[in-house]
């Protein structure tokens, strides 16, 4: 896992670079673009796959389908917990 501020001024956007180290997408990167809310973490960060892949948690314009960004987001929560998710939705589609 990798990550990348485009802008140094803005630490609550930036890039998630995950390599899958096994499974079906094994051998390339995928660039996740993380935007956090000011309400965070109150709001869960919005999360894009910038990557184009074939994945069943993931739509054509890299919407991701992952319940901790949605229904199941707690104040809690942290966004190494969204990027443990994302790492599991490579090795656990559903």
């Amino acid at each position: 896992v990798s990550i990348e501020f485009p802008n140094p001024d803005d630490l609550m956007n930036f890039k998630i670079g995950i390599a899958p180290d096994e499974g079906f997408w094994k051998g390339a990167m995928y660039t996740f673009a993380f935007a956090v809310a000011p309400l965070y973490p109150h709001e869960a960060p919005k999360v894009k796959c910038e990557t184009k892949i074939y994945h069943p948690n993931i739509d054509l314009q890299g919407n991701v389908c992952l319940n901790i960004l949605r229904e199941d987001w707690k104040p809690v929560l942290s966004i190494s917990a969204v990027v443990y998710g994302l790492v599991y939705l490579f090795l656990e589609p559903n």
